[in-house]
């Protein structure tokens, strides 16, 4: 993106409108045309869960109309985000658009689906080989993001979404939210070291307070993109650099409490809350599994899949 735009009048008065997609919420976003090359919109296949009624929402990135109090760094132009005629964000650099918006439509979704009867967000990564769904379900830092990848990369996984699983406990099947898989410096200093290269893009966002990689899966798992997975595993990963690979057994009711604690809306838990993730546990094994070496606990995660599937 060019750091310095030349916005002259006729080039504002040009708009160009972008249909996007997250779930059951549609997103019409309306910026200067001479912007859009510059922003890269997060990857969201229409994936229709079949609502009883269709939200939408109105997101405009539009230039400020008096500068920042403070100056950006190195001069770049800055932006509004507007949701619905109400102003979100304030003065973002132009070059850090994109994760913005990405963390903005995952905040309406998490708002639109919060405390709906048949569905439940849980912080976690969802991949499949077959119908051998795997949720990868953890607090920050745990590593979901880069297994999800090396499974995507060296295991020929299927993707599904990364950060953000959406479970339709009524279907019993995890809905596709296909977004960016996106990685701290940690998650994918692994993927560097072994000189494995894939196209991605880095913001310096300082309103994060740190580097985060944005990868998209289509340059992954192109052609592996899936609609739907019913959940057969259950990973509850560890990173922890001093010691040695470990993978436990857990029982169901243990998976319920660690999947409670992961829940988008993990304040309110109620009997339909509990049905939920009984029918999310119900035909699945979980684990607890601490490791150091991100590799090798995708290879063990692909052989419990396979052993499942010679069954």
């Amino acid at each position: 993106m060019n750091s310095n735009p030349c916005l002259d009048r006729k080039s504002l008065d040009s708009v160009t409108t972008v249909h996007l997609q997250a779930l059951s919420l549609r997103f019409r976003l309306r910026l200067p045309s001479q912007w859009l090359k510059g922003i890269e919109t997060p990857l969201i296949c229409p994936f229709l869960t079949q609502p009883r009624k269709v939200v939408s929402h109105d997101m405009e990135i539009r230039p400020p109309r008096t500068p920042p109090r403070v100056r950006p760094r190195h001069g770049q132009e800055t932006a509004h985000i507007h949701v619905d005629g109400r102003i979100y964000y304030r003065h973002i650099p132009l070059e850090d658009i994109s994760p913005y918006l990405d963390s903005l439509m995952q905040r309406l979704v998490v708002a639109g689906y919060q405390n709906t009867r048949d569905y439940c967000l849980i912080h976690s990564a969802t991949v499949t080989k077959g119908q051998q769904g795997v949720l990868i379900c953890g607090k920050s830092g745990c590593g979901k993001s880069s297994l999800a990848l090396a499974l995507l990369k060296n295991h020929r996984f299927q993707y599904l979404t990364d950060e953000m699983t959406c479970w339709n406990a009524r279907k019993q099947k995890v809905v596709a939210y296909p977004k960016t898989i996106v990685l701290k410096e940690k998650g994918l200093r692994p993927f560097s070291q072994r000189q494995e290269k894939f196209p991605s893009t880095m913001w310096d966002t300082e309103s994060v307070g740190r580097d985060l990689w944005h990868v998209d899966p289509v340059t992954v798992a192109e052609g592996r993109i899936r609609k739907t997975t019913p959940i057969r595993w259950i990973i509850f990963p560890t990173f922890q650099a001093t010691r040695h690979f470990e993978i436990k057994r857990i029982s169901n009711g243990q998976a319920i409490a660690n999947v409670h604690t992961q829940r988008f809306d993990g304040r309110i838990f109620d009997q339909s809350d509990f049905e939920k993730l009984v029918r999310l546990t119900q035909g699945a094994s979980a684990y607890t599994m601490i490791y150091h070496d991100v590799f090798a606990a995708a290879q063990c995660i692909a052989e419990l899949t396979d052993t499942r599937s010679r069954k």
